[in-house]
Order: C-alpha cells, then structure tokens, then sequence
C-alpha cells in the first residue's frame, strides 16, 4: 500500500502550555505576589485597581478554560502493517496515569470521523475498531491545535487504509 506517515503537534502543544503558564504567572501570581509580599505598596495599589483587575480576571479566565478543555499532544503513525495513535494533556498527563494509546494493526479499522468540539482548540478522532468477527470498539483521540494540513494527511492515510480493507474484506 505505501503509507510511512508520522504526525504529531508536540512543538505547538508545549509552545502553547508555555504561554498559558506564562500569562497565568503574569496575571495571578505576580499580582497575588505583590499582595502578599507589598500589600501597602503603589505596585499592589494599581494592579488592583480598576483597570488593570481586569488582568486578573483575563488570567483567571483563561485558567480555568484550559483546565477543562485541556492542551493535548498526539502522536500519529502508521506504516504498511500498524497504526498508532496516541494523545495525552502536556500537563496534568504527568500527574494521572490515564493514557489514550491505541497500537494495532492496519486491518482492524472499520471507520472513521473527525469531529470538531465546540468552544475549543480541540478537535477529536474517533477510530471504529474491529476486535472479533462479532464486537467492534469505538476509540475517541482529543487532538489541540492540529492544521489543516496535518488532518488532511491523517484523512488520506486512514482513508486508504480503509479502502484497502474493504478490498480485502
């Protein structure tokens, strides 16, 4: 068949960790800092202040959304014989044993779909899998920030696995 295709966002998904860290620093810790360290001081006196609050809910805000939505890293790759396709947070993965890793071999696709989530940078894969002659499973993969390009890609080779397994049949 020809695939040799290795994908994956672990650049943009820890480039964008960093700067949510980044910007919760600047906006919660830094002022919370200074109300601990120089509660009397002018700093303390205008971050609190009208404005610049704002700084802080924004930080708070923005916290707390990718707390629940989440920055996942995934891992694609399939050749000839197996597709493997993993995905995890880049932070709280360290912290949980929970892994999304799927390893099999290319004839035990069945289908399948690419779905938006809405409201995020997420977007999820969801795999149907054959395990017997009579079960299939479906698999869900959350991927952050992936391009165009790069879930065409996946597009294409899954597509072509599947046709190829349906040619096999």
């Amino acid at each position: 068949m020809g695939i040799n295709t290795k994908i994956s966002n672990k650049e943009n998904a820890y480039t964008a960790t960093f700067l949510i860290i980044i910007i919760n620093m600047v906006s919660i810790i830094l002022p919370i800092f200074f109300l601990q360290i120089f509660p009397t001081s002018n700093i303390t006196k205008t971050l609190f202040s009208f404005p610049w609050c704002f700084l802080i809910i924004f930080g708070l805000i923005v916290s707390i959304y990718f707390i629940f939505t989440g920055v996942y890293y995934f891992a694609f790759e399939a050749n000839n014989y197996i597709i493997q396709i993993g995905s995890k947070r880049t932070i709280s993965s360290y912290f949980s044993s929970k892994s999304n890793h799927l390893e099999m071999p290319i004839s035990s696709i069945e289908k399948f779909g690419f779905f938006n989530r809405p409201f995020t940078f997420n977007t999820t894969l969801m795999v149907k899998i054959k395990v017997s002659h009579r079960r299939s499973i479906a698999k869900r993969f959350n991927f952050a920030f992936i391009s165009k390009k790069q879930k065409d890609e996946m597009k294409s080779v899954l597509q072509k696995i599947i046709q190829n397994n349906q040619l096999n049949g």
